[in-house]
């Protein structure tokens, strides 16, 4: 019986890229002396939400604005 075909080689896996988002918004934070609850506060949303953000979860653009805009202020 002939040899079944070789399986394609496996291409490798990029590597993992942080969600830049997330750390900028925990740069921001720190920048600002903020703890999660102020800055959470500041971006009126919760503070389970901030922490999820920090984590990797998609930021929405205007929630980075915000916490861009609260360097400047």
């Amino acid at each position: 019986a002939p040899a079944a075909p070789a399986a394609p080689a496996a291409r490798p896996t990029p590597p993992q890229v942080e969600n830049l988002p997330a750390l900028e918004l925990r740069r921001v934070r720190a920048e600002l002396g903020f703890s999660q609850a102020v800055m959470a506060c500041r971006l009126r949303i919760p503070v389970a939400k901030l922490s999820l953000y920090e984590k990797g979860a998609p930021v929405p653009p205007e929630i980075l604005k915000l916490a861009l805009e609260q360097v400047v202020s």
